[in-house]
């Protein structure tokens, strides 16, 4: 079930106490990274004087999570090193409900609980590196399958690792990064077009 809110209205909603717990309402519960982005989207066309748009914002995420949860079971045997107790379970649960919603451009933040992980290299087909470059093109596919829809190149932008989120594993954290780019260093890249990179390395 989801249900739409607009950041006013989710903010006003009481916090009930349930057995001497304090419930979040949806706006204490909405991705700050999201959110953030919105905001900053909405200040850029303000400050060059463009009209600002009605924006909506989908959240699906969960924490602690590995990349290969977030694909379909044909791109996770795309490459090679992936961890199969954890293939595919939140894709079909969590992001096949939006496919057919029209979307401007997707965000993704992941990737603490794959640190102590392979990171391998997308030319390759080995590990993160690999599964990067295939949720991009995997998600860009599902979401505009029927024409006239989602963009085939619609923008999609990738959160580094903050320094503190290597569940552990601060050795692997510089190869996440690199990782995070399908092994080339930056965004955006011939395997990656249309992408662009949000750095959260200088957070904590």
């Amino acid at each position: 079930l989801t249900s739409w809110y607009n950041i006013s209205y989710a903010a006003t909603i009481p916090e009930p106490t349930i057995k001497g717990h304090v419930r979040m309402n949806p706006f204490h519960t909405f991705s700050a990274t999201c959110l953030n982005f919105g905001f900053a989207l909405t200040d850029l066309l303000e400050k060059e004087g463009k009209p600002v748009p009605p924006m909506g914002l989908i959240q699906s995420a969960i924490g602690g999570t590995r990349i290969e949860q977030w694909i379909d079971n044909s791109t996770f045997v795309s490459c090679k090193n992936g961890t199969p107790a954890y293939n595919s379970n939140l894709y079909y649960g969590m992001v096949t409900p939006f496919v057919n919603t029209t979307v401007k451009g997707f965000l993704w933040y992941q990737g603490e609980n794959n640190c102590g992980e392979v990171m391998g290299n997308s030319m390759t087909k080995v590990g993160y590196g690999c599964y990067q470059v295939a949720i991009v093109d995997f998600w860009r596919r599902m979401f505009s399958a029927v024409e006239g829809t989602t963009n085939s190149l619609a923008p999609f932008g990738i959160v580094t690792l903050a320094s503190f989120g290597n569940e552990g594993n601060p050795q692997n954290m510089a190869h996440m990064r690199w990782s995070q780019t399908g092994n080339y260093g930056t965004l955006p890249n011939p395997v990656m077009p249309n992408t662009f990179l949000a750095h959260a390395y200088d957070m904590g």
